[in-house]
């Protein structure tokens, strides 16, 4: 989040009254309580800043009365002035000082719900092998350009840029893609919206090439601070 990060994609498993954080099979050694705590001293420090909190349910066979109670309790500690949970994309103004809450779990809570019509998700994790890698940076790149040319302002567009395998470890993905994202964003052109860019072990320059080219695309030459490595081949 110190670093610009907006976007928070928290997947949990519910384990008796606490929702333990979890990619696939590997706990990640803590819990929604401690995620919550941390994203509201980032807002109490930065009251005008958002943060869009994705929250999945790993568990496919999880009772959705039960962790829709658990997860309650936990968004209930969350003072209203920092929290909002709606059906529609709200506008910056509405969400600035809040965490904004995007539903991927069982029943509903009347937040956004993942995948709703209002919603255009690149989310194709599958890399199969190295070589596949440029297939993973062309529907980045496509999704990219969706929300660019897009002028309905009420849709949000979401683009995971990461993606993995056996033959293609997460690390290596990102290597691949993240700097073609970086050059892209860099083109000279007018002001653009690219939606939700959602990046595996970023850069600094990853995240300012996202924001400025978005707001300050004139200044972007002269204010990124860091060099990126050369493109893998």
């Amino acid at each position: 989040m110190h670093v610009s990060s907006r976007f928070v994609d928290i997947r949990t498993k519910l384990s008796g009254s606490e929702l333990k954080i979890y990619h696939g099979i590997s706990y990640q050694r803590t819990n929604l309580h401690a995620v919550i705590s941390d994203t509201l001293d980032f807002l109490n420090a930065h009251p005008s800043e958002t943060i869009l909190m994705s929250i999945k349910d790993e568990n496919d066979d999880t009772d959705a009365n039960s962790y829709l109670s658990v997860l309650n309790e936990h968004l209930n500690t969350i003072p209203s002035n920092r929290k909002l949970i709606t059906t529609s994309v709200p506008t910056l103004s509405q969400a600035r000082g809040r965490i904004v809450v995007i539903d991927r779990f069982p029943g509903s809570i009347g937040a956004m719900i993942w995948g709703a019509s209002y919603m255009d998700i690149q989310d194709d994790y599958s890399v199969p092998t190295l070589f596949h890698r440029d297939d993973k940076w062309h529907k980045v790149r496509d999704q990219l350009d969706q929300a660019k040319n897009d002028g309905n302002k009420n849709k949000l567009y979401i683009n995971f840029c990461s993606g993995s395998s056996a033959g293609a470890y997460p690390n290596d993905v990102a290597d691949y893609v993240n700097w073609r994202v970086q050059d892209h964003l860099e083109s000279p052109g007018p002001h653009y919206r690219w939606g939700i860019v959602i990046f595996d072990f970023p850069n600094i320059r990853d995240i300012e090439a996202v924001f400025y080219s978005s707001y300050y695309p004139q200044a972007l030459a002269n204010t990124l601070q860091y060099q990126a490595d050369p493109p893998s081949k």
